[in-house]
This record gives C-alpha cells, structure tokens and sequence, in this order.
C-alpha cells in the first residue's frame, strides 16, 4: 500500500471540487487503498484554511464534509510527528515534508 501525506491544497480542492484529480485523492484514502499520514499541524492548518473567507467564497465548503474528513484523518489515517527539516523555503512545505519523512522513517 502506499503511504501519502496529504497536502492541504490537495485536500481542499479534492473534497470541495467534483470530479477533479485532487478528488481522486480522497476517494482512494477513504477507499482504504492508499496509507495517509498527517501531523496535527497539518490538520490545524486544514482546519484554518477552509475557514479563510476567500477559500469559503472560492469553494461550497460544507463544515459537514469538513468534520468527516478531519474524523476520518482521525480514524484511518496515522498521525506522526513531523521531522525537523528545512529543505524547503517555505516553511509550511518544510512541515509537509517532515510529515512524509517522519512516515517513511527517513
């Protein structure tokens, strides 16, 4: 099976636009078909953007699907703690690439 961390932008556009690859993302997660990794920081920092009004103007956010995705994060998903790196400029790439890191214990 394969481990993923899932990317906010990913997870926003995969749950809130129909039928787009982001979309695919998701359905292989709560498929059980791919192994998802997160770090609470992640989920915090989904929790803030769907609240963003631009992204609530962009996109139909539904905080229905909101709470399901982060229950089911909770739920299938497996929670690490991300490693330190600084591989990236931006530091919240640099979280998402400690959260793979620390999934693959690299």
């Amino acid at each position: 099976m394969r481990l993923v961390v899932i990317d906010t932008n990913i997870a926003v556009k995969g749950l809130f636009v129909k039928d787009c690859k982001h979309s695919q993302v998701i359905v292989q997660f709560t498929d059980g078909l791919i192994e998802v990794y997160y770090s609470l920081e992640m989920v915090r920092e989904f929790l803030a953007v769907v609240d963003y009004p631009k992204v609530r103007k962009s996109f139909v956010v539904v905080d229905e699907t909101v709470r399901m995705y982060a229950n089911f994060l909770e739920s299938d998903g497996k929670v690490v703690v991300p490693k330190k790196t600084k591989l990236c400029r931006d530091a919240k790439d640099n979280m998402v690439l400690g959260t793979a890191m620390a999934a693959t214990r690299f």
